[in-house]
């Protein structure tokens, strides 16, 4: 391997360790097909600059931070490894009592008791409203009434609403947010045939299934739907949308538009991970809470159980 320093390639040193990184990575991907296929799904689905959006982010703000707990969690669920306080053999009291996975998928995006699922939903929902916000788009949270031309009864009720969206031949734009796990599905034989994505993919095509089936086009809406993964890949539909509003807030602010699409993407990033991260950790007390009752039932006592 000969090598010399390029304008365009950099340094010899810089060179090599492209080189020795690409060839790791390749070892890796070769193990994981191999021996452990189910994490191979999840680190194909890192392998986008959204998905490590978050970590970039500065803490200066707010909107910005995240407490120890979670941010521990946070990472550990990103790098596959074992959540802290999960011990071995720990159930979860919805409504199978399977055993919680070490990891926390299900904990996550898995298990819907205490409403910490939908929190993370909401989350997203929210940030994504104050984004069309700032881009100065008139919006609506679940605006009721929308499909009256075709059912008045009908209870259908988008995520969010944008009222005259720009460059549109609709009146209204109905956004219907989803977060889901990329391992949904992976014990269909189908999805060995890996791509990035897929569980994203599958959920966007449910919604606008659904959306169509309920009329929207017919109650003169357009609709998106806006898929996250919970790795923070984010569906194609989603990453074309906050490019245009990137566009449409730099006419306005003045600033340039991949800086503010990186912005819009860092904050949908942390508020994902930080609902992910608080759902793990909710749960995880809830959980231990339900296993350890038994230690506090009088019935339980040593005294009871010794005398029957």
């Amino acid at each position: 391997l000969k090598l010399s320093y390029s304008y365009v390639k950099g340094s010899v040193q810089h060179q090599l360790e492209v080189a020795v990184v690409k060839d790791r990575k390749l070892e890796l991907e070769h193990f994981l097909r191999t021996n452990q296929p189910q994490h191979l799904v999840w680190w194909e689905n890192l392998q986008n600059p959204e998905s490590g959006a978050w970590l970039k982010s500065i803490p200066k703000i707010p909107k910005f931070q995240m407490s120890n707990k979670d941010f521990s969690s946070a990472l550990r669920y990103r790098c596959f490894f074992p959540i802290s306080g999960i011990n071995e053999g720990i159930r979860c009291n919805c409504a199978n009592k399977p055993v919680v996975d070490k990891l926390g998928h299900h904990l996550a995006t898995g298990c819907a008791i205490g409403g910490t699922r939908a929190k993370t939903h909401d989350g997203v929902v929210l940030e994504l409203r104050d984004i069309l916000r700032y881009c100065g788009l008139q919006t609506k949270v679940e605006e009721r009434g929308l499909f009256r031309i075709t059912n008045p009864n009908s209870n259908n009720r988008p995520d969010i609403t944008v009222t005259d969206p720009p460059g549109s031949v609709f009146k209204t734009l109905a956004i219907d947010v989803g977060v889901t796990s990329p391992l949904t599905g992976y014990n269909n034989p189908e999805f060995y045939r890996l791509y990035t994505g897929i569980a994203a993919k599958n959920m966007a095509a449910d919604k606008k299934a659904k959306y169509a089936r309920i009329g929207a086009q017919a109650n003169e809406l357009q609709f998106l739907p806006f898929i996250l993964e919970s790795t923070g890949f984010i569906h194609e539909d989603a990453i074309a949308y906050l490019h245009r509003l990137a566009d449409i807030a730099s006419d306005s602010r003045g600033i340039p538009s991949r800086v503010l699409y990186n912005y819009f993407v860092k904050r949908l990033s942390l508020r994902l991970q930080c609902g992910i991260a608080n759902s793990i950790n909710r749960r995880l007390e809830m959980v231990k809470s339900h296993n350890s009752a038994g230690m506090h039932d009088p019935s339980f006592a040593s005294e009871v159980v010794l005398a029957l």
